[in-house]
């Protein structure tokens, strides 16, 4: 992470209806003391097929949607199999989440958290969408089943280290997104509870003096989409729904940025048409939600 990273960003989803680099749940972010879970965020690399919170990185295609036969509109659902398969997740966190209720902390949140996935994915089963939408709705489910693991795993494991700070430091977890901070006394604290953090300082602020242990070349991520969503060659780029700094809106605005808001007027199909090749589907824009 560079210091850049705590400049004001628009945000605004991509072709697979994430937030590129600004996205918490695909690449290190801030800290932020409202959602301190965050840090707990699973990484894709450490949870591949079989495990079944791999379905939470799963990217919509076309292959997935299927149109009925009988639909006189371009409108679908995701395919059976995928469906089961955040199915299983959620009963999954469900039953991580009974063992843990006897915690003093996040009860309501998880409550909350529950209650949406579970109806989430009662539409995904039961209610229609065009291409577009359901491409957003799938990103927005996978983004509150990866916020219940992340909170789970922060009141199991984080939160007890965070209470009682270690003397020495745990080993960092591998499973976790972890954070940066330009705060040096957050830093320490989350490394010595285990959570991988990088201290961020502007250039201008590191002592000429201090001593370089060892050079380390920055890494970017190569699996992250940055293209404008499009159908048949046309550029439908989805609305920005926030823009400002690194912080406690930026991830509310990426954790339930279009919710309540797929809005597309589906077409008719035309003779032929496959439910592998969705229609172009016209009509109004997902609504922008305004910041107050």
């Amino acid at each position: 992470p560079r210091a850049t990273y705590f400049e004001d960003k628009e945000l605004c989803a991509g072709a697979d209806g994430r937030f590129r680099l600004v996205d918490c749940f695909q690449w290190p972010q801030s800290y932020n003391k409202e959602y301190d879970y965050a840090v707990c965020i699973p990484r894709k690399e450490r949870f591949p097929f079989p495990n079944p919170l791999h379905i939470a990185w799963y990217t919509l295609t076309s292959a997935d949607f299927v149109i009925p036969a009988s639909s006189l509109f371009a409108v679908g659902q995701l395919h059976e199999s995928k469906v089961k398969d955040f199915e299983h997740l959620f009963q999954t966190l469900q039953g991580h989440h009974h063992s843990l209720q006897n915690r003093p902390i996040c009860h309501g949140l998880m409550c909350i958290l529950m209650q949406l996935v579970q109806h989430e994915v009662m539409h995904l089963r039961h209610h229609p969408l065009v291409f577009r939408d359901l491409v957003v709705f799938v990103s927005q489910l996978q983004c509150t089943l990866l916020d219940i693991h992340a909170v789970l795993e922060y009141i199991e494991i984080l939160y007890p280290l965070l209470t009682n700070v270690p003397s020495t430091p745990v080993h960092a977890n591998p499973n976790w997104m972890g954070c940066f901070t330009n705060n040096t006394q957050i830093c320490e604290v989350l490394h010595l509870a285990g959570v991988p953090v990088w201290l961020v300082h502007r250039e201008e602020f590191i002592s000429p003096t201090m001593n370089i242990v060892q050079l380390v070349r920055l890494t970017f991520p190569d699996n992250i989409v940055k293209v404008t969503y499009t159908e048949n060659g046309v550029a439908k780029p989805f609305p920005a729904v926030y823009c400002g700094p690194c912080g406690a809106l930026r991830h509310f605005h990426i954790c339930h940025s279009y919710h309540g808001n797929l809005t597309e007027t589906p077409t008719p199909t035309t003779a032929g048409s496959s439910s592998s090749h969705p229609s172009s589907s016209g009509g109004k824009q997902l609504s922008q939600k305004q910041t107050k």
